[in-house]
């Protein structure tokens, strides 16, 4: 069972962290492209996707589409060609209507946070289209290519996308620590759900705070996710 840590001192580094991770949301469109690979840059901000979102048109014909994170060959330009395939992420049938597509992943290899990457859809080419925008509206640009060995650009138009960055479930060894403790819990959506250490259940509303006293600490060494999304202030011990 976990504790309560009274203490005056714990050596260690103040940490904030969101947990389960920022997101990168583009979810204006009118139109579609068509490409048996064809994707959006975008720069990463945790080292790992754990959902990803994304909106196919109605082509009347259903396919199957496998979806792709490559790195770049400029990993610090977001207008740069993908050059690598880092991981084959999720395999999804998409239906003859098209339409959104939501889906938790776990990624296996990691991102460089701060670098830029490009999630693909890869399918059929007569009928690999996620909705496009029509302008330029976040830092990255439309990627396309027929074979994958071979890229070309759209720097004037955003795919429709979405990415949640980070993991579902997280351990405190993820962030380099040997131990950490929680100070104060704030909830930044309505509904949330985060569970401690399989036991400790975390849930309020936006805008709500845990504020625990200054001397009281609840040592934890694992977080899940089940729904919204949390800011922790807190101590890590490498």
């Amino acid at each position: 069972m976990t504790e309560l840590l009274i203490t005056s001192k714990i050596p260690g580094k103040l940490i904030i962290w969101k947990f389960p991770g920022p997101t990168t949301s583009q979810t204006s469109e009118n139109g579609y492209y068509k490409s048996t690979y064809i994707g959006q840059t975008f720069q990463a901000k945790d080292s790992k996707i754990w959902k990803y979102e994304l909106k196919y048109t109605d082509f009347g014909t259903s396919f199957t589409a496998e979806i792709q994170i490559w790195e770049l060959e400029n990993p610090d330009d977001p207008h740069s060609l993908p050059s690598k395939l880092l991981e084959t992420i999720d395999t999804i049938n998409v239906p003859d209507t098209g339409g959104v597509i939501t889906r938790e992943v776990s990624m296996t290899e990691k991102m460089s946070p701060g670098k830029y990457y490009a999630i693909i859809s890869k399918g059929d080419s007569k009928y690999n289209g996620p909705r496009r925008y029509s302008s330029d509206v976040i830092e990255g640009c439309i990627v396309y290519s027929s074979d994958g060995s071979s890229w070309s650009r759209i720097t004037s138009y955003d795919l429709y996308f979405q990415l949640w960055f980070g993991q579902k479930e997280m351990t405190i060894e993820d962030y380099g620590y040997s131990e950490a403790y929680v100070l104060r819990v704030e909830y930044l959506e309505n509904g949330t759900q985060i569970v401690l250490d399989d036991e400790i259940n975390l849930r309020g509303d936006q805008g709500d705070v845990d504020d625990l006293p200054s001397q009281v600490l609840i040592p934890f060494r694992k977080a899940k996710w089940i729904s919204g999304s949390v800011k922790f202030y807190g101590v890590g011990i490498p």
